[in-house]
């Protein structure tokens, strides 16, 4: 087990940069490989390496059960005490990598296509 001990940083900067190298200290396989050939250039920050992170490699099977970000206006009108999340519905279609389209718990199938991003995994 490693133990965790807490940084101070100077800066917003310094703490992003610490937390992509602890990253990037912990890839494996495919997940490395893409690291290695990101451009230099191209992540600002960990928030950006977390989220191409994910876009690259968050991926889910057919017949996967998943929840969908909610759209503000679609949870009637709760406002912030409306869930942020609705479901669960089945992914019914791989339309590509990262783009599903899903299937409510009645088998009817939506026409909207989804993005992995807006997706989260169902657990029973």
């Amino acid at each position: 087990m490693t133990a965790m001990r807490r940084q101070k940083y100077t800066s917003p900067e310094e703490q992003s940069a610490h937390f992509c190298q602890a990253l990037a200290e912990h890839l494996r396989g495919d997940a490395l490989t893409w690291f290695s050939n990101l451009r230099a250039d191209s992540i600002d920050s960990f928030d950006d390496l977390a989220a191409a992170f994910l876009k690259q490699h968050l991926r889910f099977a057919l017949d996967d059960l998943v929840f969908c970000k909610t759209d503000d206006d679609t949870i009637y009108g709760l406002g912030k005490f409306g869930s942020d999340w609705e479901g669960p519905f089945r992914i019914a279609k791989v339309v590509k990598p990262g783009i599903y389209q899903l299937e409510d718990n009645l088998g009817t199938t939506s026409d909207r296509l989804w993005s992995s991003s807006d997706l989260r995994k169902f657990h029973d």
